[in-house]
């Protein structure tokens, strides 16, 4: 519909004198689009994966999906969160389905990750999984994509 309004105005304006009052320019009936923060950006696809103290993998679900198509790889933005050291793994597809890719442990002293994997013609929301690498201590990792 917003198409042949605009189409139509265009028109009106080669034209030249043609006026109507029914229909008005794109400007006057859609509001101006405001620019999309980096923050905002940012938010479009996240999670977070907790892993108790003495736990087993723990695994942590993006808040949208992301739709792939032939060759597509996704990239995930890991970021530890706790003070203690985790082994991550970040899900992927692959002509077999799903699987699971591991990351470099993740420790205090090097928090942040960026890994890339093979993703496809697949539509899912992105999962993390976290483990805590000492039984002593738990491991927060949240990541962005």
């Amino acid at each position: 519909m917003k198409k042949v309004i605009r189409k139509a105005v265009l028109l009106a304006a080669v034209v030249g004198s043609v006026s109507s009052p029914a229909v008005q320019p794109a400007s006057a009936t859609t509001p101006a689009a405001a620019p999309v923060s980096t923050q905002a950006n940012n938010k479009r696809c996240a999670g977070t994966a907790v892993a108790p103290a003495g736990s087993n993998w723990r695994e942590g679900v993006a808040n949208n999906a992301v739709l792939g198509s032939p060759r597509y790889q996704l990239v995930y933005d890991l970021t530890l969160q706790s003070s203690g050291a985790a082994q991550v793994q970040v899900m992927g597809f692959n002509a077999r389905g799903k699987f699971w890719a591991g990351v470099p442990l993740m420790s205090p002293d090097s928090p942040h990750r960026v890994v890339r994997v093979a993703w496809g013609n697949n539509a899912a929301n992105p999962r993390i999984r976290v483990k805590p690498a000492f039984a002593q201590v738990g491991a927060t990792v949240t990541f962005r994509c």
